[in-house]
């Protein structure tokens, strides 16, 4: 009981659910992205990221579920806390192309870091494992567009 207080605990929920709240700050963050970046082509390729990222969390979401857990609601309280401020810095500085997909880099790092910390994770097993090898796979992609542009 006092391991699972702080964190130590781990079972295939509490690895998803560590993505979930990954995937619910990316969405948050592509959405404000495409609000703030002035290039049209670039707008739609973070809508379609943020879509992305909702369809990833509603996922796991469901598979948490079905492995009798209960989802998370929204992201990590630092992360919500500091997206705002993040998003104003590139807001003023201009939301140009360059800072808005350095941003973008920056957080398909941390996504592709999550990942692979969840398939690391012995816990993760059998559809669990499908579903997060899948999610990577796209991760995975849209960190290479990412960095292609």
């Amino acid at each position: 009981m006092f391991k699972s207080l702080f964190g130590a605990k781990k079972d295939s929920t509490c690895v998803m659910s560590r993505l979930v709240k990954s995937n619910h700050i990316a969405e948050k963050a592509y959405r404000r992205a495409a609000d703030i970046v002035k290039d049209d082509d670039l707008k739609q390729k973070f809508l379609r990221l943020a879509d992305q990222r909702a369809l990833f969390a509603t996922d796991l979401s469901s598979q948490i579920r079905h492995l009798g857990g209960e989802p998370p609601v929204g992201g990590p309280f630092l992360a919500e806390a500091l997206l705002p401020l993040r998003m104003t810095y590139l807001k003023w500085r201009g939301g140009d192309a360059p800072r808005m997909i350095a941003a973008a880099v920056s957080g398909e790092d941390c996504a592709m870091k999550a990942y692979t910390r969840a398939l690391e994770s012995k816990e993760l097993k059998g559809e669990a494992r499908e579903l997060v090898q899948r999610q990577m796979s796209g991760i995975r992609k849209a960190h290479n567009a990412m960095r292609q542009l």
